[in-house]
């Protein structure tokens, strides 16, 4: 997931989350970009991103991650934000065979011109690219579905 500040990356992800969560299995959701401020609890209080089956962590560094979150227990790990966490693909490559049998959702920053900040082999080794822009959610790389599929984040 990525896009330009303020867009609703973390907004969506929240919402996603609590979808997975409530569906089909543990999440847990790692914090490493605003941690555990009140601006986030809002975030999931607004959301209704409140599940007995996810848990938020307040984890900062790509080593907080590995010593913290145990393996085998979530179904769905979100990292918000790899930018702030300073993970690149490499370290990305390690947590992918540490959690193999959790699907791992990242958010990123993207450039001025969309794309996603470092490495473009974070999109090629991902398997669906989710662009949030003015409150939309777009898939522009999607291994099991069309692309450009939408989703309204803001809804009234």
């Amino acid at each position: 997931v990525h896009g330009m500040p303020g867009e609703g990356k973390s907004t969506f992800a929240i919402q996603f989350a609590k979808y997975l969560a409530e569906n089909i299995g543990r999440v847990v959701y790692i914090s490493g970009e605003e941690g555990f401020t009140k601006t986030l609890r809002d975030k999931f209080m607004n959301n209704d991103g409140v599940s007995k089956y996810l848990d938020i962590a307040d984890l900062r560094t790509f080593d907080d991650i590995i010593k913290n979150i145990p393996q085998e227990v979530y179904n769905f790990i979100f990292i918000d934000s790899l930018d702030n966490m300073r993970i690149d693909a490499e370290k990305m490559k390690k947590i992918r065979e540490r959690y193999k049998n959790s699907a791992l959702i990242t958010i990123s920053q993207s450039t001025k011109d969309g794309k996603i900040r470092g490495s473009q082999e974070l999109v090629h080794d991902c398997d669906i690219s989710v662009m949030v822009e003015n409150g939309i959610a777009k898939t522009n790389k999607n291994r099991f579905k069309e692309k450009w599929m939408v989703y309204e984040v803001f809804t009234a």
